[in-house]
């Protein structure tokens, strides 16, 4: 989507503008816009912009697995004649958004577990900070799921929620993968700006606190950084624990429900956390923890998986996923108290 580098990129990137000014319903303006693209482009290139667009605009939903699925009928749309096929591809989009499930970053156990770890960590500043700003007693873990909840009052928001990374780059390039502004890491940064400047409205630093806690949950989430849609490693069901669902859903939600209750989670991934490690996990800026989430995606994520065939989740990889799901829910709530002790000298 979005991210995919081509040809067709131009045409694409002026219809994006129509798209995401038309606001989030998907018919009728955007469709619209689509079709001007369409008409600027040729219709050679028609089939392509299309695809492109529906599939960005799952990206801006942050609906991944769908973006993965439209993708997938490109092949068979590719034999309509150009205009023809759009039009069926756009259709394709309106009913897979319509219909396919919600992504949420980590699920609201994991962004649980990743507040309270970073309760843990952070100094009296910091919590004289919170009480300042949510009221006497306030913890992270308050507010650890509102940014994901804010999604269905403001679905521009969704897209905030992860960031793509093409197979073989060597590093993260906002330039190609976050083009628009709208990542995990770039408004991650953005929310930490707010909240140590202090200087907007009490409100609009309150809501980037929220956020902040929510997004630097979801830097550390391998998917959430994995690759584009559209590689043909996503598209396809996994088989978890007898139930089929895409690698996304899996990695957001199913495989950390299987590590036990939130207090052994809680266990599991805290003993990661000592003065070392959070002397390593400081290190470094958004984009360098951003390019180690990718890199977690590629080795447990992608590497590991079933070549061929229906591919099942054995107890190999399940237990190759869990300790790397520790790791990052520890590092998460590691870089959580730090980014707000930086914030908050």
């Amino acid at each position: 989507g979005r991210n995919s580098v081509g040809a067709d990129d131009d045409a694409a990137r002026r219809g994006r503008r129509q798209f995401h000014g038309a606001g989030t319903a998907f018919p009728e303006r955007q469709i619209a816009g689509a079709g001007a693209v369409e008409r600027a482009s040729g219709s050679d290139a028609a089939l392509g912009v299309a695809f492109r667009l529906a599939a960005d605009q799952f990206r801006y939903r942050s609906n991944l697995h769908a973006a993965h699925t439209l993708l997938s009928y490109k092949e068979m749309f590719s034999r309509l004649p150009a205009p023809a096929a759009a039009a069926r591809g756009l259709l394709l989009a309106a009913l897979l958004l319509g219909g396919a499930a919600r992504a949420q970053g980590w699920s609201e156990l994991g962004h649980r577990v990743i507040a309270q770890l970073a309760q843990e960590n952070l100094n009296d500043n910091v919590l004289r900070r919170i009480g300042y700003l949510l009221g006497k007693g306030a913890k992270l873990v308050d507010s650890a799921t509102w940014a994901d909840a804010l999604t269905e009052e403001r679905p521009e928001t969704e897209a905030w929620h992860s960031i793509t990374v093409p197979p073989n780059a060597r590093s993260v390039d906002y330039a190609r993968d976050c083009p628009l502004g709208d990542c995990t890491p770039v408004r991650l940064r953005a929310c930490v700006g707010i909240v140590r400047l202090a200087i907007k409205p009490k409100q609009e630093q309150i809501d980037a606190f929220r956020m902040l806690i929510g997004l630097a949950g979801d830097l550390h989430q391998p998917l959430r950084a994995g690759y584009p849609p559209g590689q043909g490693i996503e598209d396809k069901p996994v088989v978890l624990g007898g139930r089929r669902l895409d690698l996304f859903e899996a990695w957001d939600s199913a495989l950390l429900a299987g590590m036990g209750s939130e207090e052994e989670i809680l266990r599991r991934a805290r003993r990661h956390i000592d003065a070392a490690s959070k002397s390593a996990w400081a290190r470094g800026s958004l984009r360098d923890w951003t390019w180690e989430t990718h890199q977690a995606a590629v080795r447990n994520a992608y590497d590991s998986l079933p070549s061929s065939g229906l591919r099942r989740l054995d107890a190999a990889y399940i237990e190759r996923a869990e300790a790397a799901l520790e790791v990052q829910l520890a590092k998460a709530a590691v870089r959580l108290a730090y980014l707000l002790a930086d914030a908050w000298p």
